[in-house]
């Protein structure tokens, strides 16, 4: 199966997510089935998937700046599904060159939209490509932001932790203590 196809099917799968209540882990072993995807071909699709599905929101910052008179909630399905897509491979896949993203982008509108969306779709993902030095950078720097404030977090974690500890060991030996005022107390009796 060549990429094409690949790509394809990695947006006919995508899309029914948008319909789902799961993540569609379930689904994507009778996927790859049902469309007869060989294991050399299931790798790039489910780099896709996953990479979609895992890079959701990072991707739709990427492009909603460059959405003229849209709103992601407003734009069709279809086309959202596409330009996600496209945008994962501008944006995390090197061997894919962003012309080859956006063309493929436009022929899966042209196959699965309307004749609008291709032009549109086209000019949202040429933005992006004009523009993706600075949304690397802020990806970047918003992993970087993320990383250091769950650090943050797993240290306050920690410290709770070490507070945990010591109470529970002062809550320990008290019995201890208890004990030891007994014994004082039976030998001065």
């Amino acid at each position: 199966m060549i990429r094409r196809e690949i790509r394809e099917k990695a947006f006919m799968f995508l899309f029914q997510l948008e319909f789902l209540k799961s993540d569609g882990t379930e689904q994507l072993a009778g996927f790859i089935e049902e469309y007869e995807i060989d294991q050399v071909s299931s790798e790039y699709f489910n780099t896709l998937v996953e990479g979609v599905t895992s890079h959701l929101s990072e991707l739709d910052d990427s492009f909603i700046p460059f959405l003229k008179g849209w709103t992601k909630e407003r734009l069709p399905r279809v086309d959202l599904t596409i330009i996600r897509l496209a945008a994962f491979e501008m944006l995390h896949v090197e061997d894919v060159p962003d012309n080859v993203a956006i063309s493929e982008a436009v022929l899966l509108a042209k196959r699965f939209s309307t004749e609008e969306s291709r032009s549109y779709i086209n000019a949202v993902l040429g933005r992006l490509s004009r523009e993706k030095d600075q949304v690397l950078q802020k990806i970047k720097e918003a992993k970087e932001l993320k990383e250091k404030e769950q650090n943050e977090l797993d240290q306050a974690d920690q410290a709770d932790q070490v507070e945990i500890e010591q109470i529970e060991k002062i809550e320990t030996s008290k019995p201890d203590l208890e004990v030891q005022e007994e014994v004082q107390e039976e030998t001065q009796k």
